[in-house]
């Protein structure tokens, strides 16, 4: 697993220290490898423009002189609609309308000695009226309604306007919209209780300033090393932040920011054609040794095989892949060229102009493969490339066992206790029969290796047995005395770097195919008489 994180480092090196970003007609990449750099000129000591914080809070009526009435809403429906950031309640724009949702208040101020501090390099204004003011403000947010998550309730946007705001507000921000824009409003008792709460304090600068001073913790914290350093403190208790957290946290926000051009720079620079196939042989080959070993096992019934079946044939694999870059440009095409200093400059211009549709994209520079049962996909990101998991220059049987089994084992979960409620596209339903839950259930309650050691038994030996039907039983160089078999055993435990009681030999005694590759006699430590029946 170390080895696989340092791939993040070798990113974050090479987008730092050697990639060239265009001043001017900035691919999609260029722009998230600007907004990279600019982040880490901000973030680290000296870096950062308070300048730009102070006029964004002035443009947003959030300071003393720019004040007007209602302005503090104002300021919230053009953080939330504009930039994402949610301070009471968001305000989403969809295919089909507007979503409005109450969201639980930032936290607290913090310490008097904090709260200072921020409104001391962010704020125009006193810090003793800001601590006040943050107090009564969170007091009276207290005794706000717990949110109804299931409750939704759709109106004219006119409907929304009357109560909270003014019809003018909504339409300056969201342009497009009429007065009979439909508005799906979750749940509505908290939004009214807010919208109530706007309304009592329309003309109070206590609701200013708790806005301002949330907006400047926030965005500046992000933005500025003073503010960024002064934040940790008070959370994490850091007298200064290194360059490698200044690093990691500036990657983080370039991926969370602009997910489908960070994702096409990994995939670029760490994914190669080669091992992509290899990627895209395994998984197939792993969709074959399922399908074959489910209608062969003993634990399902017919109709379950065949939804079981159903599923896997199915199912989706969402491996690391080179995009064209015309529709990656295309998706960030309204957000300029980026600088590479001033990085609430940039922050604004992505969060306001970029798609923000595409948030649920997997971040391909983690280290994860994941099964979603509502879509029937299976998520491979680019960090999985990487030994132990993966390495293309070593044999398949190296493959196999790392990432191999790791795919198995996500793919198991389509057919498990995880896939058993959604069926082949990826519909609520219950496909399991009262003798297959019941058996699935003695199988992992079995004392000899049952429970997690069973799910990982499951998924070395369907690993092992699409392994054995590439027919790739080349000898590893310098280990010339162990056959392929035995390499795909010895590198499946490589992974977990475990003890006597690790996960891996918990697995392997219930394999036969281990037994037999490594030649123990029956009654051994690694091959008892008696074994769990497995999954597959």
């Amino acid at each position: 697993m170390e080895r696989a994180s340092s791939r993040v480092e070798l990113i974050m090196d090479y987008a730092w220290t050697s990639y060239v970003v265009p001043h001017r007609k900035q691919s999609a990449v260029d722009k998230v490898v600007a907004l990279f750099q600019s982040c880490v000129a901000a973030l680290s000591p000296g870096g950062g423009d308070r300048g730009t914080l102070r006029a964004l809070l002035a443009q947003l009526g959030l300071t003393p002189s720019t004040a007007s009435l209602g302005s503090a809403f104002r300021a919230v429906l053009v953080l939330s609609s504009r930039h994402s950031l949610h301070l009471l309640f968001a305000v989403e724009r969809n295919a089909t309308g507007i979503t409005l949702r109450a969201v639980h208040p930032p936290p607290a101020g913090g310490p008097p000695a904090y709260v200072r501090r921020v409104t001391e390099l962010a704020l125009r204004d006193d810090p003793e009226l800001v601590g006040r003011d943050l107090s009564l403000v969170e007091s009276e947010l207290a005794a706000r309604p717990v949110p109804d998550e299931q409750e939704e309730r759709t109106v004219a946007l006119e409907v929304v306007a009357d109560e909270c705001g003014t019809l003018r507000d909504w339409l300056t921000e969201l342009p497009g919209a009429n007065t009979h824009t439909p508005v799906a409003v979750q749940a509505p008792v908290a939004v009214r209780w807010y919208a109530n709460f706007f309304r009592r304090h329309r003309s109070d600068p206590a609701l200013r300033r708790y806005v301002a001073w949330h907006t400047a913790r926030v965005l500046g914290s992000l933005t500025q090393h003073d503010l960024f350093r002064t934040t940790l403190q008070n959370s994490l208790g850091l007298l200064e932040p290194s360059p490698a957290l200044v690093k990691a946290t500036c990657l983080a926000h370039a991926a969370n920011l602009m997910p489908l051009a960070y994702n096409a720079f990994v995939v670029r620079h760490f994914v190669t054609r080669r091992s992509r196939r290899a990627v895209e042989s395994m998984a197939e080959g792993l969709r074959a040794a399922a399908a074959a070993r489910v209608r062969a096992s003993r634990w399902m019934s017919d109709r379950p095989k065949a939804m079981a079946t159903a599923k896997i044939r199915r199912l989706t694999w969402l491996l690391p892949r080179h995009r064209h870059e015309l529709p990656v440009n295309r998706a960030y095409s309204h957000t300029g060229d980026l600088g590479l200093t001033d990085f609430l400059s940039s922050y604004l211009n992505v969060t306001e102009h970029s798609v923000h549709g595409d948030s649920e994209e997997a971040n391909q520079a983690s280290v994860n493969v994941a099964y979603s049962p509502k879509q029937n996909t299976i998520v491979v990101t680019a960090g999985m490339l990487n030994t132990p998991f993966f390495e293309e220059t070593l044999p398949a049987a190296f493959n196999y066992a790392g990432l191999g089994q790791r795919m198995a084992a996500e793919l198991l979960h389509s057919v498990d206790e995880e896939g058993r409620w959604y069926d082949e596209r990826g519909r609520k339903r219950s496909w399991w029969d009262d003798a297959t839950a019941d058996e699935y259930r003695n199988r992992l309650q079995c004392p000899k290796g049952g429970g997690r050691a069973l799910l990982e038994s499951s998924a070395v030996r369907l690993a092992f047995q699409a392994f054995r039907r590439t027919h790739q039983h080349v000898l590893l160089k310098g280990l010339e005395i162990y056959s392929p078999d035995q390499i795909f055993f010895i590198s499946s435990c490589h992974k977990w770097c475990g003890r006597e009681g690790s996960p891996c030999n918990m697995a392997m005694r219930n394999l036969e195919e281990f037994a037999t590759a490594f030649k123990c006699k029956p009654g051994q430590a690694m091959s008892p008489h008696e074994r769990c029946p497995l999954l597959v």
